[in-house]
């Protein structure tokens, strides 16, 4: 049943997500620009590529990354930031699924232990622009929003 109701998050998160087909991906300077404002209510730490796919799920060679910049939270907090791109718009719809349930599956965990972080995951921002992902869990959503858009 928690299987099920992941997998279920997962979708829905994919549906909410919007996917701009024509848009200009992100660049990933747009990392720096949302570290440097204050959406955060802690400083994040880079990720190296390697364990932010192992984290993400994702096997970037199979996947079609091509760069990637994470950023993460040590731990107290659920908060992250990360631009994904990938060698086609195909790949990066197909990971967003893939990311979706990692949002998902972390929104899941944090209910029963951290609950007070329940509220960042589900204003989590997954887009899609072309061959490109933002992940972003910030906890001053509003603010992160404006600076996407």
């Amino acid at each position: 049943m928690k299987r099920l109701t992941v997998l279920l998050c997962a979708l829905s998160l994919c549906l909410l997500c919007a996917c701009g087909g024509t848009a200009q991906p992100f660049a990933t300077d747009l990392v720096d620009k949302i570290l440097e404002s204050e959406t955060f209510s802690e400083p994040l730490e880079p990720l190296d590529d390697e364990i932010a796919c192992f984290l993400y799920q994702l096997d970037a060679e199979q996947a079609g990354l091509t760069d990637l910049r994470a950023y993460r939270s040590s731990g107290a907090t659920c908060e992250e930031v990360a631009v994904f791109t990938f060698e086609t718009d195909e790949d990066a719809v197909d990971a967003q699924f893939v990311l979706a349930g990692y949002l998902a599956a972390q929104l899941e965990s944090c209910r029963s232990y951290r609950p007070a972080q329940v509220p960042k995951l589900q204003h989590a921002i997954l887009t899609q622009r072309s061959n490109s992902i933002l992940l972003l869990v910030a906890d001053d959503w509003s603010a992160a929003e404006e600076i996407v858009d």
